[in-house]
């Protein structure tokens, strides 16, 4: 048995999927905490799973009033990866931690703080981002550019 937390930063989409992560780790007979805004506290909560809630850096009263490019720059930038840096350290600094998995944007700063407090960790995905003939990288939307065409897309995507 062992103690997983898992860090879903993000919106209602990131934290939601891993609420069944958790949930079926459970089942298997794993302690799960999640980590997420705290605005999903009932959500991870009616699901059984322990929570621990993260203030988010910018709280609008009207999500209609956010500018999401600006909000995502400033997520991304250095100062928005520190911030989320000391949040998770915040919330995780007393949670026994075996394993730590991370949505995609609990990697920028989970993976330091997993190195940091020497655990293994391992980011969770919602779509692939291997190089395959079949599908065009997930980041780049719907379209097909044929098996050739989303090989060189994927690949030179890894590599930008």
């Amino acid at each position: 048995m062992a103690d997983i937390v898992i860090a879903a930063l993000g919106s209602h989409g990131d934290v939601a999927p891993l609420t069944g992560v958790g949930a079926r780790l459970q089942q298997a007979g794993h302690r799960v905490t999640l980590t997420a805004y705290d605005r999903f506290a009932s959500l991870v909560r009616s699901c059984g799973i322990g929570f621990r809630g993260v203030s988010e850096p910018r709280e609008s009263s009207d999500e209609a009033d956010v500018d999401v490019t600006g909000a995502l720059f400033q997520f991304l930038a250095p100062q928005g990866m520190r911030s989320l840096g000391t949040a998770l350290l915040t919330a995780l600094q007393d949670t026994p931690t075996d394993i730590l998995l991370l949505s995609p944007f609990s990697e920028l700063a989970g993976h330091p703080l997993a190195e940091a407090k020497g655990i293994p960790c391992a980011g969770i995905r919602f779509q692939p981002y291997s190089a395959t003939a079949d599908f065009p990288p997930a980041t780049l939307g719907g379209w097909s550019a044929g098996p050739t065409g989303n090989r060189l897309a994927s690949r030179a995507g890894l590599s930008w």
